[in-house]
């Protein structure tokens, strides 16, 4: 099952290439825009660094009867000092990864700036109730996750796609649509079909319905708690016990109302330890932040680590 993807085409390769670069500056960006807004704790960091540089100045002079740390740091003090300020800098940085385990427990979650296409193991797609994976006219927006995977993986080979998915829905019941151009059966809000691809695990998930053209319908919050629970029911089944990346389901093309990144990755951490009460599906669950999502005014990355080290540290799910 791994030979259809050995190659992602040159085309792919270019959307993969272009991505990345983009990400790499944002993501840089918002470190150096962040840590640098951390002026106070900079300067302080600077004056520790040379308080302790001046301390073995000093005792060295006594010791050694030598004035040579005092003469280099005269003589390169424009050095000295760039110096002291790449220290600091790095002391202050902004992480882009928090993680912390569940109390009581060997079971990890992990909040991390990443592309999730970018991890191993079991991946999250979110998609739509009719499993389609048309591109034309942006039915399916490359810029989304599944469009993402599928120009990297399957740019000329949909078909092969749409066969692997179809296998992973065998069995389950859907209902015929009446409409031409995209797929006519649509399945139950949190059906998952899973795809094995270059040793991966990947779980297409149904978030919303679309209409013939594309744009999502019926799309509540509560399929982002159906979707969830599903997911933690199919991987007790199907799953390997592998690390498990999920995005911020719902927030981009799916268009689910009333919601924002911040409530949605409180809403991942508070369901993975509801289902941790009852089943272990993975001892390590990354939730992904896009890089792009961190431009939003919906959520603030540091708060956000700080309420899953409080649920990891006080929400013991084993008692």
């Amino acid at each position: 099952m791994e030979t259809f993807d050995k190659r992602m085409g040159r085309g792919g390769y270019m959307v993969m290439k272009k991505k990345y670069m983009r990400t790499w500056i944002f993501k840089s960006f918002f470190i150096i825009k962040n840590t640098v807004v951390k002026w106070r704790e900079m300067i302080q960091s600077i004056l520790s660094i040379l308080g302790s540089v001046l301390v073995l100045a000093e005792a060295v002079m006594w010791m050694l009867d030598t004035e040579i740390i005092y003469e280099k740091m005269h003589k390169y003090a424009i050095l000295c000092i760039c110096g002291c300020v790449i220290i600091a800098f790095f002391i202050n940085k902004v992480k882009l990864k928090y993680e912390y385990m569940i109390n009581g427990t060997d079971v990890k979650i992990t909040l991390q700036v990443t592309d999730v296409l970018k991890n191993t193991g079991t991946i999250v797609i979110p998609t739509n109730t009719t499993f389609d994976t048309l591109m034309e006219d942006e039915f399916i927006s490359v810029n989304s996750v599944q469009g993402q995977f599928q120009e990297r993986f399957f740019q000329n080979n949909l078909k092969t796609l749409d066969t692997l998915i179809e296998k992973g829905l065998c069995g389950i019941d859907f209902e015929i649509l009446d409409r031409k151009g995209s797929k006519q059966k649509r399945y139950p809000v949190g059906t998952i079909s899973k795809v094995t691809c270059r040793g991966c695990h990947y779980y297409f998930v149904a978030i919303a319905d679309v209409n013939e053209y594309g744009k999502p319908e019926n799309t509540d919050f509560e399929n982002i708690r159906t979707v969830l629970s599903s997911l933690w029911n199919q991987m007790e089944i199907r799953g390997n016990l592998e690390d498990v990346a999920i995005p911020l389901i719902g927030t981009g093309r799916a268009g689910i109302r009333n919601v924002t990144r911040e409530k949605v990755v409180k809403e991942i951490i508070n369901s993975f330890m509801e289902s941790s009460k009852q089943r272990k599906v993975t001892e390590n669950l990354i939730i992904c932040v896009h890089p792009f999502d961190l431009r939003e005014k919906d959520m603030d990355i540091y708060e956000l680590s700080e309420y899953l080290k409080y649920k990891c540290k006080y929400g013991e799910i084993f008692k």
